[in-house]
C-alpha cells in the first residue's frame, strides 16, 4: 500500500476541518472551482474573516503543509448561524 497515496487530500468538502502545523483550516463554501475558507488557531474560533482560493491551490497547500484530516462527518463552527447548523436547514421553523 502506497502511504504518499493515503496522505494527499483528494476529496474535499464541506464543512471539513484540517489539522496544519500552526493552526486548522476549515471548508465554509465548496464550488467547482474556488473554494470559501478559514485559517483558525483552534478549532472554536470565533470572527474568523472568510477566504477565498482555487480548489487545485488549496489542494497543493494542504499536501505540502502535510495536512491531516480531523473529523470525517461535517464541523460545525461556532460562527454560523443556527439556521445552518441545524439538521433541518433551510426548512421553515415554523412548519
Amino acid at each position: 500500500m502506497n502511504t504518499e497515496k493515503l496522505r494527499t487530500p483528494t476529496q474535499l468538502e464541506k464543512g471539513q476541518l484540517w489539522k496544519l502545523d500552526n493552526g486548522y483550516l476549515y471548508i465554509v463554501e465548496l464550488g467547482k472551482r474556488l473554494i470559501h475558507y478559514k485559517l483558525l488557531r483552534q478549532p472554536n474560533q470565533r470572527a474568523v474573516v472568510t477566504r477565498l482560493i482555487g480548489v487545485q491551490e488549496l489542494l497543493t497547500y494542504l499536501k505540502h503543509a502535510e495536512a491531516t484530516l480531523v473529523a470525517e462527518e461535517p464541523f460545525i463552527a461556532p460562527g454560523l448561524p443556527v439556521a445552518e447548523r441545524s439538521p433541518r436547514a433551510g426548512v421553515c421553523q415554523f412548519c
